[in-house]
């Protein structure tokens, strides 16, 4: 149950939504592959997941430009690093 209050706390601070340019100035220049949960969702509305494995990618893919973006001590790579 953690796991969840914890994903909505960091979903509803808008990191694991699409970033712009006047969120993360720096965003693009770090992050070569943007993934986050509304494309995400897009992607399943439309049938892009075929299999569990095309949708865990897309999770680490998320997981890893968090971790790249954000600094150390931030909250919710905090959070996604216990998880």
């Amino acid at each position: 149950m953690y796991c969840f209050v914890s994903l909505k706390l960091c979903i509803s601070s808008n990191t694991l939504l699409p970033q712009t340019e006047e969120q993360a100035p720096t965003y693009r220049d770090i992050v070569t592959q943007p993934m986050d949960l509304r494309t995400m969702k897009t992607f399943a509305e439309q049938g892009r997941y075929k299999s569990f494995q095309m949708l865990r990618h897309d999770v680490e893919l998320m997981a890893h430009n968090a971790l790249a973006f954000n600094s150390s001590g931030d909250r919710c790579v905090g959070i996604g690093c216990g998880v």
